[in-house]
């Protein structure tokens, strides 16, 4: 797969510090990590707004290290859209067509061709201050198309947007990325929309990409103890394999691991099965516990439950299931860990 952005042997300082050497491939990309850890500054450096220390920054194999913002062929929606207030939706959209001294008939026929394509020609001749919300991040997004960049930076794109037009969001996010055959970039902090977006995964934390790879890799094959807490695995625990037998506490576990000595495992959430405590099982690595707390999610209930190893662990189940099994808080029951959905890592 060709690579759409190479940061090699990166160092930025200002405003926080960052490490990164990675290779991003063409398609759709979602970085993800905690507030603060420099998602934004990693962003505006690929933009050239923020300068480093060393490295280099390739963008479809064009060297754009030592090239200004204009010229690096980047689109960037910043998360507060930054649109020029006293400038009409079609001005703001043909804004970089101007100063970059596109003909006049250019510039109407591609900021007319963006705004058809994104709902915006009813618009054309508003101001911001008159705009939803939902309108703004149309011509925020409008805007950084219409140069053609070859790469498009998204920072928390639908962060101002609630509910179920998040979903409409995500769509034409993807629409635009399938259907303009552009490479993305998006920073969320929602791993629901990362989930829902990533072609490849990103995980940012301590100024370092610490894993990426495509989103079913990373959630269930986490590289160590950071990244599983950051992909929403919740159930992290420490273990020690002899003999090939994993042991938690005073329990062995079955798992496919090749490992030895001191391990973490970890069992996402949707991956553990409830089991009716009065029915006979033929299920793998049963355990006893107690119902501590339910939350609803949506379609999905979250049981939390003290086993009786003295670990609390997470878990989802549809909530058809669960109002079927009649459980409350308090209730005994029991789960199995599927022994494939089990992976074991030793923290380096």
């Amino acid at each position: 797969m060709d690579e759409a952005l190479i940061l090699d042997n990166v160092l930025i300082t200002s405003p926080i510090r960052l490490e990164l050497n990675v290779n991003l491939p063409t398609g759709y990309n979602v970085l993800i990590g905690r507030s603060g850890v420099g998602k934004t500054t990693m962003l505006e450096y690929i933009a050239g707004l923020v300068a480093h220390e060393r490295g280099r920054v390739v963008i479809n194999g064009r060297d754009v290290t030592s090239i200004g913002p204009e010229g690096r062929r980047v689109g960037y929606v910043p998360q507060d859209y930054a649109l020029f207030p006293h400038l009409t939706v079609k001005d703001n959209i043909e804004f970089s067509l101007r100063i970059g001294g596109m003909p006049a008939s250019k510039r109407q026929k591609r900021s007319s061709e963006l705004a058809g394509y994104l709902g915006l020609s009813n618009l054309m001749d508003r101001k911001p201050s008159t705009l939803s919300a939902g309108q703004k991040q149309r011509v925020a997004l409008a805007r950084a198309l219409s140069p053609e960049p070859s790469l498009l930076l998204l920072d928390e794109p639908s962060s101002a947007v609630d509910g179920m037009r998040r979903e409409k969001v995500w769509a034409l996010l993807k629409n635009v990325q399938r259907e303009m055959d552009i490479s993305v970039l998006h920073v969320t902090h929602d791993l629901q929309e990362a989930y829902a977006l990533a072609d490849n995964l990103l995980v940012l934390e301590d100024g370092m990409i610490l894993q990426h790879g495509p989103p079913t890799r990373v959630l269930r094959k986490p590289l160590n103890r950071k990244v599983a807490e950051l992909t929403g695995v919740y159930n992290v625990f420490s273990a020690n394999i002899e003999g090939g037998k994993l042991r938690w506490g005073d329990s062995v576990v079955m798992a496919n691991s090749g490992e030895e000595g001191d391990v973490f495992f970890c069992i996402r959430p949707e991956d553990i099965q409830l089991i009716r405590p009065d029915i006979p099982s033929r299920h793998e690595n049963i355990f006893e516990g107690v119902v501590r707390e339910i939350m609803q999610r949506g379609a999905i209930t979250r049981l939390i439950i003290h086993l009786a190893t003295g670990e609390d662990i997470v878990m989802d189940v549809p909530v058809h299931r669960f109002e079927r099994m009649g459980i409350r808080e308090g209730t005994k029951t029991k789960i199995s860990l599927k022994k494939e959905s089990i992976h074991v890592w030793k923290e380096k």
